[in-house]
């Protein structure tokens, strides 16, 4: 239960995410799992972003064993994007993992995972 629902006794509507504060999300999630996880964990082949109903954005290993699957909007494999051989030839690459490049194309394997959430979500009502 939200803080906000604890105060007030009711729910409060949250807004749906565009795609630049979903991108953005993605984006620190990623980084986060990259600096517990490291990047061996984080480029295997089943790795998939999860978006849950109440906007909730994690990484998994296997999106068909989670928890409260009901509440999941959209999950999407990083392997499906077309920048994810670009993002793991940059994290594969221990000189290059820690430069700018690392960090561009990061965000843009966030941004299309964005995307194509936000596709999935809307295909799925």
């Amino acid at each position: 239960m939200r803080l906000l629902d604890k105060l007030f006794g009711k729910k409060i509507p949250l807004e749906a995410p565009d795609a630049s504060v979903l991108r953005e999300h993605i984006a620190a999630t990623m980084s986060m799992f990259l600096s517990v996880r490291g990047a061996n964990s984080l480029l295997r082949e089943e790795t998939a972003v999860v978006w849950r109903k109440d906007y909730e954005v994690f990484l998994t290993h296997d999106p068909f064993r989670i928890d409260d699957r009901e509440n999941v909007v959209a999950f999407v494999h990083l392997r499906e994007m077309d920048s994810y051989d670009e993002f793991k030839k940059m994290q594969s690459d221990e000189a290059l993992r820690h430069g700018p490049l690392a960090v561009m194309s990061l965000n843009y394997l966030a941004d299309q995972l964005a995307r194509k959430l936000l596709v999935l979500a809307a295909a799925s009502g």
